[in-house]
């Protein structure tokens, strides 16, 4: 970011690059997501700004094919990475054909190398999986599923349901409002500015990341964690528009120019209040990390001398841990296929977001040896598939472990698998049947 910060004419470089680097490093999202293991959040951002810098320096050297790496890793490292490449490679290749006033061949080279290679990546993808787009894409891609519902179907009913994902992604673009993002993009496209390719490529890299969650209704982890990709690219270009506005308000009446500065602090203190979050570091932790604990049942699954299969709304640390034994089919459809495409309930948190979307039928009624889950919803939905489905459900048991209760981890198993009783063994801890009773119990641990 701060290597980013050196291409781009603040009127104070050292301070302006030393501020962002603090409100970066200081961001407790950044801080949350990198002490628990979800660096995928930091590498695609690490990954987009590589992907920036080799972009402004191959338009300066005319070297493009120097860009293609860092294109085709955005392309991995993120689902939507294709989104964001293409647009980037679309700005530079504008950029230079106003220039050039033609396409010079070693763009031409460039583009055709990126899509040929992009094309290998879908290939690939369906030559494992039978589908060209990823699972999650499918699954968090609720609108896109409601909107063939009423185009092709004619199911104009489901408007409400669309309307009501849209309307959650625009509420989880919101701090993008108070803390000004928005105002770096008027003060770019006035005529003097539009001829900064690199403010730019971070605008359109931002656009997109808005333009994306909006359609996919937000996320639901805490702490805005699809924001922090941005968040690097987002102080760079917010400080650009405040040293513009401070070098104009230097020209004007001191009344004007008061107003620019308390203008200034009020952002600099939304901010602080939304990315620092100086509330969360004061805050008593009573009940361990959720990460904690999936790491722990992880690694107890990675012990198991048996292949295993695991159910889960929270894949990522758990299988992770849980090794190459552990057959995963997430509940929402970010590893299962069927869930990904023909889900017809969507996972939406009260926190706020869209987490995918599944067939409960379907995945209660498919064989598990353990079904580990944190939505507590979860637990009525299942009852009811039980009491309506008893000889599928009879060989499953409640694993009642107090401490994953209190952290809403909730565990059923197959009692005809070893996984059942090796937990059992390894805790100490009694089972329950599946039925009503269970949700009075687990109803004190809201």
């Amino acid at each position: 970011m701060s290597y980013l910060c050196t291409f781009i004419p603040f009127s104070r470089p050292r301070l302006t690059i030393t501020v962002l680097s603090l409100l970066y490093a200081l961001s407790y999202g950044v801080y949350h997501y990198g002490v628990s293991g979800w660096t995928d959040m930091l590498l695609g951002s690490l990954v987009l700004l590589f992907c920036i810098i080799s972009l402004y320096k191959c338009k300066a050297s005319g070297n493009y094919l120097t860009a293609l790496p860092s294109l085709f890793l955005l392309n991995i490292v993120r689902a939507e990475g294709p989104v964001y490449s293409l647009i980037l490679l679309s700005v530079l290749t504008y950029f230079v054909v106003r220039e050039c006033k033609h396409i010079p061949r070693k763009l031409f080279v460039t583009i055709a190398a990126f899509l040929f290679l992009t094309g290998l990546l879908f290939l690939f993808r369906y030559s494992i999986y039978k589908e060209w787009i990823p699972a999650t894409v499918m699954a968090k891609g609720f609108a896109t599923y409601l909107l063939k519902k009423m185009l092709l179907n004619g199911d104009f009913w489901e408007i409400n349901r669309f309307l009501w994902v849209i309307s959650e992604g625009f509420s989880y673009e919101l701090p993008l409002l108070y803390t000004g993002v928005w105002i770096p993009y008027i003060l770019l496209f006035r005529d003097k500015h539009k001829k900064n390719f690199l403010l730019c490529l971070i605008a359109s890299s931002i656009a997109v990341n808005t333009l994306i969650l909006i359609w996919a209704g937000g996320d639901f982890f805490k702490f805005h964690r699809q924001l922090i990709p941005m968040l690097p690219l987002m102080l760079i270009f917010v400080a650009w528009g405040v040293d513009l506005l401070i070098c104009k308000s230097q020209k004007n009446e001191k009344k004007n120019k008061a107003l620019v500065y308390m203008a200034l602090t009020a952002l600099l203190v939304l901010w602080i209040g939304f990315f620092l979050k100086p509330v969360e570091i004061f805050k008593k932790r009573g009940v361990k990390p959720l990460s904690l604990h999936t790491q722990q049942i992880g690694t107890f699954l990675s012990e198991m001398p048996v292949p295993t299969v695991l159910m889960t709304d929270i894949a990522g640390i758990m299988p992770y841990y849980a090794g190459p034994r552990v057959y995963v089919r997430d509940l929402f459809g970010l590893t299962d296929i069927h869930n990904a495409k023909y889900g017809d309930a969507f996972c939406a948190p009260a926190e706020g977001g869209i987490c995918g979307r599944t067939d409960y039928n379907y995945s209660f009624s498919k064989p598990f040896d353990i079904f580990v889950y944190n939505a507590y919803q979860i637990n009525e939905r299942f009852v009811t598939f039980c009491r309506e489905n008893p000889a599928i459900c009879q060989k499953y048991k409640f694993i009642m472990k107090e401490e994953w209760l209190k952290a809403s981890i909730f565990v059923v198993a197959d009692v005809t698998h070893p996984v059942a009783k090796a937990l059992v063994d390894k805790y100490n801890i009694a089972t329950l049947p599946i039925n009503e009773d269970l949700l009075n119990i687990v109803d004190k641990y809201k």
